[in-house]
Formats: structure tokens, C-alpha cells, sequence
């Protein structure tokens, strides 16, 4: 039974403690009614006994209705039931069970307001008001069963009912105070917490806006901005930070289109692309473009999305963040420049002590030549010597210029170790002289796909960071160039990212003084040096070099053990072709012909001129681009042009196009102590036939018999 003493929660604690009330009134009524109706039929009154078990069932179906949790229903049930009865004993009942029955009337207001709806309470206490009224002057009429001007005597039996009945009526006013005051304690308490509810979203506002400024700040001094794109409204919206790297107002209403506006025409497509993809495989992206702002400036930027899904698994929204590395991009420039000028300051040094050696032993041998002259023998050994060591001199000054990027080579196929062996000389005047030098070469080894400087690069950056390992004291470095085979068995080299297939490794051992593995960590870092502020060899350049041919560096090293570089690059389909120049002894022209020889260093210019006329050529001769000109000019025949790139007076470039304008036939062969791109651009043109400086004598007079012929 106690259970009926708690209705149906509806989590409103005001309206569930009056439900409860609602329900101890039900019950208690009920159990005041049921005690009279027992009396009262031990006084044989069936009439009346029958009306209060009609009230006691009604008070029975309304706890049973407020229990289901409708307790404005089960208040207006009991209302009806009680009404009712309290109007059907007035007007059935004898006079004093009459007389009592108006008792109910005070108690039906006190169950109305336990409705708590003010027009409910309104409605009942008329309806009451008119119930009474009307029974009055039913009453007067004398349409009641009271007997007129007689008057039931007092009781024992009266004065308990009055009493039950205003003892009832006592209890629910006082369960209606009791939930009263406790309502009005709750509402006290709902305020304070309320209050302090509200007190803490103010201080999580303050902490809010004092984290949005944080991440402003940090964005802005990070350069870091971010942005959100819905993608059903196609709406994006972006971080202060944001506009400022675009170059934005705040006020900008930002769109995907309008953003991609502001990337380079170079990069516009490709950044488009890689959105849509990172899009279709609901992966996001990461790129780096560059963007051009209103106001001109050309900055960096590194752009990272990720895609948000779904109920269905649909891309719904990206999320990403966007910096400006402009300045840091320029940082790694200028360091890896500078770490390229070191490196050619240590070639410098080197290649210094070399042509002193060998100027040296040209002195030697040229006072040889002619101390033999003055006793009448031919200096024929001396002059070998001498050429030979020109040359040699010539093949390092080539090298070098195409190391440090005064030449440029195109991209194609390339033999790694004819690369390192054709080196030897530049490798060998680059490292410590307390480091002694050894090869192996593996014959036939697969090309690569790649340019004769980056491979040039990556052997002299580990060559000269194995001297420098070594440092003073005695050493050995070994370069060794082989083909490997990686396979799907588990191998080291599959972990470290390679694909199965065959791969050329270029290896570069020293026995110097090692790493310790937290060294070998960060060896690869682009700011990161073992040596004095200014003075790194660039072991960042070999690593992003190796992987931008999709290869792989792996280092070994112990301290105190030395270290060993492996570099992994993929093979390439084809063989490699070689196409040296035709060299041919002999030093005769097939015909009597015409050369016009411009070259404004008197030395080189008088030597070619002799040799072409001892190989029964016609020769003429101009010091400057002006004479060049005249001579092309004037009316003598010239059969074949050789001309110097760098000329003073008239440009060669000039020279070129009025040899072309009034000697259209003519063949033109173009000389530079630079390469053949250097000579093209220079001329703004194609260089059809070109001899690089310095040259041999006999080479050219066969280019010049080939050109003839």
C-alpha cells in the first residue's frame, strides 16, 4: 500500500511532492469517508452508506489515476466523486448528516488548489460556491429531506464526525504548507544554483575568450591559421590568422573558389586536385603551395585538411590548418646555400694546393723543355707532361663548376659509377691528407634515373663529411658502388621503406671518430651539426636528394668505430650509352678553307690560328665582337665561324645573328670555358656545334673537318 504514496515521477520535484500531497489527500479522505459510511451503517442509515461508498470508490480511482502520473486528473476525479456526494447528502440525508456534509465543501477547496492551475482553482471554487447556494435555497424550498424547524440533537456521534472532518481538513492544509515551504526552499535552492550556474558560465565565458585570444596569439605568432568548410552550404569559414595569410580583411566572406584565386597559376590546378582527392578518399591532404596576395607579396604556404564524416559515411565537413612558411623556407635556402659555399670553400682549399702542384710541375717541366732546347734535343716528353697536366687541371675546374651549379644538366640516365669514377681527381684534392682514398666499382651496374650533379653532390657531401670524421689523424675512406637486390623476406631495407626491386647502392665507409646514436638521430636534421656554428656539410641535402629520387639512406656507425653511408637509389629501365667526342690525330684538312676565329685571349686565339694554318686552313682573326663583325662584313670568303661566347665591344649574341643574317650558310662553332646551357642562354638561341674550354687542338680541328665535311 505504501507504494501508492509515490506517483509516477515526472522529474518536476514541485509538481511530484503536490502529486504526492494529492495522493495523501485521496487516501486520507477515503479513509474518513469509509469510517463514516462504517458508522453510519451500524446506525442503519443505508441511504447515506450508500452515498459515501461512492465517494470512498471515486477517492480510490483518482490515487489510482495520480499514481499513472496525471495528477491534474486525478485531483479533478476527486473533486467530481466528493462534490457529488457532499450534493446528494445534503439533499438525501437526515438533518445532522446533512449538517455534516457541508463540512466536505472547505475540504474540496484545499483539494483544488493542490491542481496548481489558477483557472482550475477558479472554476472549482465557483463551481462549490454555486453547489452551496443552490442547496441553500433548495433548502428554503424545502425540496430537501430536512424536517422544517426541527433540530437534530447534538451526539456523541456528531461531535466525532465534525471533528474527523475538520481533523481531515487539517492535515491536508497542512500538507499543503508543508509542500509550500518546501517548494519555497527549492526555489531558493534552483536560485543559488542557478546563480552559481550562471557565475560559472560567466568564468567559462572568461576562460573561453581568454583561450580564443591564446590560440589567436599563438596562431599569429606561429603563422598558423585555421579553417572549417561545410560542405552541403559550401560555406568556409576561417581564423583571423587565416585572412592574414591570404591577405585578407577580417571582414572577408571566405570561399573555396576565392582561396584558390590566390594560389600561383602554377600551383592553382595541382592544389585543386589534391582537395578533390583528399575529399573522394575521406582522407584529407597535405600540401605546399605558394599564394600571391593582393598586395603582391609571393609567400609560402604548407595547407593540411582532414574530412569529417557523416551518419552515412559521406564526407560532411573538412577541417585544416594552414601556415605561412615563407620565412622558414627562406632560412633553409639561405643554410643550405651557405653550407654549399662551405663545402666549396673546403673543395677551394683543396683544389688551391692541387694547381699549385700542378703549375708547379708545368714550370718544372716547360725549364726542362727549354734547357733541352739549348742542347739541341726535341723537349717532346715535357710537352706531353705539360698537356697532360692542363688537362687534368681542365677536368677538375669542369667538375667543380658543375658541383656548384654554374652548369645544369638535364634529367636523365645516369651511371653512378662512372659518375664517382670520373670524380676521383675532385674527391681525392677535397679530402684530409691524412685520409687515404679507396674505390670499388662494381662493372656494369644499372643507370638511375637522375642528374649527373645531384649523384656528384651526394658522393662529395659524404666524402667530405667522412674526411672530416677522420680529422688529423691517419684514415681510410671507401667508396664503393654495387647493385642490391631487396625482396619481401622480412630484409631490414624493406622497414626502412623501400619497395622490393633492385637498387644501385652507393656505400661511403671512414674509419673515423663514429656517432653515438642520439647523433645518429638528428644526423639527418636540417639545422643540426656536430661542428662549430657555420660549418655544416649539408648531410640534410644527401637525404632529401635521396629521397626526392625515391631512395633511401640508411647509416652504421659506433663511436670510435667510424661510420658507413648507404644510399639506395631505384634502378632505371636502360642501359647507359656512352658518346665521348671524337678524338682524331690527325691535324689536316681535307680542303683549303677559311676559318674566322674570334676569341678575345690573344694566347688561345694566336695557338688556335697556328694550328688551323698548319692544318691548311685559311684563318681570320678577331680579338672583339666589332672586328668580328667587320670581318663578316667584308668580302673575303669564310667557310666556318669559331666564336668565344664572351666577348668585349659587340656582343656575341649580335655577332651571331649578323652571321646569320648576311652568311646564312655559314656553320658557327660556339666555345665557353662554361657548358653548352650557359653558351644557349647567353646567345638566346640553340647551340648546334659547341668545344668547351679549354680545348684540345686536335679536337677542334676535327670538329672543324666534321662541320666542313
Amino acid at each position: 500500500m505504501s507504494s501508492w504514496f509515490y506517483p509516477k515521477p515526472t522529474g518536476d520535484p514541485g509538481r511530484d511532492r503536490n502529486a504526492r500531497s494529492l495522493q495523501f489527500a485521496c487516501f486520507l479522505l477515503a479513509s474518513s469517508v469509509g469510517a463514516m459510511a462504517a458508522l453510519d451503517a451500524l446506525g442503519q442509515g443505508p441511504q447515506e452508506t450508500a452515498l459515501l461508498a461512492f465517494a470512498v470508490a471515486g477517492l480510490i480511482a483518482a490515487a489510482a489515476v495520480n499514481r499513472a502520473g496525471r495528477s491534474d486528473w486525478a485531483g479533478r476525479t476527486a473533486f467530481v466523486a466528493v462534490l457529488l456526494t457532499a450534493i446528494l447528502l445534503v439533499v438525501e440525508a437526515r438533518d445532522g448528516f446533512r449538517s455534516h456534509a457541508m463540512l466536505v465543501f472547505p475540504g474540496l477547496l484545499l483539494v483544488t488548489v493542490m491542481l496548481l492551475d489558477k483557472a482550475s482553482y477558479v472554476t472549482t471554487a465557483s463551481i462549490i460556491l454555486v453547489a452551496v447556494t443552490a442547496l441553500g435555497i433548495a433548502e428554503k424550498k424545502g425540496l430537501t429531506r430536512a424536517i422544517p424547524r426541527v433540530r437534530t440533537s447534538t451526539n456523541y456521534g456528531s461531535i466525532f464526525f465534525v471533528d474527523l472532518h475538520l481533523l481531515v481538513i487539517a492535515m491536508i492544509g497542512s500538507r499543503i504548507v508543508r509542500d509550500t515551504q518546501r517548494n519555497v526552499i527549492d526555489l531558493h535552492a534552483s536560485i543559488d544554483h542557478l546563480s552559481a550556474a550562471n557565475q560559472e558560465l560567466v568564468q567559462t565565458r572568461e576562460h573561453l575568450l581568454e583561450s580564443e585570444n591564446r590560440l589567436k596569439s599563438a596562431q599569429r605568432l606561429t603563422h598558423v591559421g585555421s579553417w572549417h568548410w561545410n560542405l552541403s552550404a559550401n560555406q568556409v569559414v576561417c581564423s583571423e590568422e587565416c585572412k592574414n595569410i591570404f591577405g585578407q580583411p577580417q571582414d572577408y566572406a571566405p570561399t573555396l573558389e576565392g582561396l584558390l584565386q590566390l594560389v600561383t597559376p602554377r600551383d592553382r590546378e595541382r592544389v585543386a586536385d589534391e582537395i578533390q582527392q583528399g575529399i573522394a578518399g575521406r582522407n584529407g591532404c597535405s600540401t605546399e603551395f605558394q599564394i600571391l596576395r593582393p598586395n603582391g607579396d609571393l609567400r609560402t604556404v604548407t595547407f593540411t585538411s582532414q574530412v569529417m564524416l557523416d551518419a552515412e559515411g559521406s564526407p560532411r565537413h573538412i577541417f585544416g590548418a594552414c601556415q605561412d612558411v615563407t620565412e622558414d623556407r627562406r632560412a633553409q635556402e639561405q643554410s643550405l646555400a651557405r653550407q654549399k659555399l662551405e663545402t666549396v670553400g673546403t673543395l677551394a682549399n683543396g683544389i688551391a694546393h692541387d694547381f699549385n702542384n700542378l703549375l708547379g710541375a708545368v714550370l718544372a717541366q716547360a725549364e726542362l723543355a727549354m734547357s733541352g732546347l739549348a742542347y739541341g734535343s726535341r723537349p717532346d716528353e715535357e710537352l706531353k707532361a705539360i698537356q697532360s697536366l692542363a688537362m687534368n687541371g681542365a677536368e677538375i675546374v669542369g667538375q667543380l663548376m658543375l658541383y656548384t651549379g654554374q652548369e645544369r644538366e638535364a634529367d636523365g640516365l645516369v651511371d653512378v659509377a662512372l659518375t664517382v669514377e670520373e670524380m676521383a681527381e675532385l674527391v681525392k684534392v677535397s679530402i684530409s691528407k691524412h685520409a687515404v682514398l679507396h674505390s670499388d666499382l662494381e662493372e656494369h651496374v644499372p643507370l638511375v634515373r637522375a642528374r649527373g650533379a645531384q649523384i656528384r653532390q651526394i658522393v662529395m657531401n659524404l666524402v667530405v663529411n667522412a674526411s672530416e670524421a677522420i680529422g688529423d689523424r691517419e684514415g681510410t675512406i671507401r667508396l664503393a658502388v654495387r647493385r642490391v637486390t631487396v625482396r619481401q623476406d622480412g630484409s631490414r631495407r624493406l622497414a626502412e621503406g623501400l619497395a622490393e626491386g633492385d637498387y644501385v647502392q652507393l656505400e661511403v665507409t671512414d674509419t673515423g671518430r663514429g656517432m653515438a646514436p642520439e647523433t645518429q638521430a638528428r644526423v639527418f636534421d636540417p639545422f643540426f651539426s656536430t661542428k662549430p656554428m657555420g660549418h655544416g656539410l649539408g648531410l640534410a641535402v644527401v637525404s632529401g636528394i635521396v629521397r626526392g629520387l625515391g631512395g633511401a639512406i640508411h647509416i652504421e656507425s659506433e663511436a670510435g668505430k667510424g661510420t658507413t653511408f648507404q644510399v639506395f637509389l631505384p634502378c632505371a629501365d636502360g642501359t647507359a650509352a656512352a658518346t665521348p667526342e671524337p678524338r682524331d690525330g690527325s691535324t689536316r684538312a681535307d680542303r683549303a678553307a677559311t676559318a674566322l676565329v674570334v676569341e678575345d685571349e690573344d694566347s688561345l686565339r694566336e695557338a688556335a690560328a697556328k694550328m688551323l694554318r698548319r692544318s691548311g686552313l685559311s684563318v681570320l682573326e678577331a680579338a672583339d665582337g666589332t672586328a668580328a663583325i667587320a670581318a663578316i662584313r667584308g668580302d673575303a670568303d669564310i667557310d666556318v665561324l669559331l666564336l668565344d661566347v664572351t666577348l668585349p665591344g659587340t656582343p656575341s649574341r649580335e655577332v651571331l645573328a649578323e652571321a646569320k643574317v648576311l652568311r646564312p650558310d655559314m656553320p658557327v662553332i660556339v666555345t665557353s670555358a662554361y657548358g653548352r646551357d650557359f653558351a644557349a642562354t647567353s646567345l638566346q638561341g640553340d647551340v648546334e656545334r659547341f668545344i668547351r674550354k679549354p680545348y684540345s687542338l686536335h679536337d677542334l680541328v676535327g670538329l672543324i673537318r666534321q662541320t666542313l665535311s
